[in-house]
């Protein structure tokens, strides 16, 4: 089980998209099937939190 880094304080759900490995040939269709909105929402959660990637 991976365990994404900085996970203790990072909720990583609301600004990335988790895909196991036996998924990887729906890629496609998983990342097709975030709405407009839902990719909106990460987008701006992934600049609210980037400092802990610098």
């Amino acid at each position: 089980h991976y365990v994404p880094p900085f996970s203790d304080v990072l909720n990583w759900k609301s600004f990335s998209v988790e895909v196991p490995v036996s998924e990887i040939p729906n890629l496609k269709n998983i990342l097709a099937s975030i709405s407009p909105r839902q990719y909106i929402r990460m987008q701006r959660r992934v600049v609210q939190i980037r400092r802990h990637f610098e």
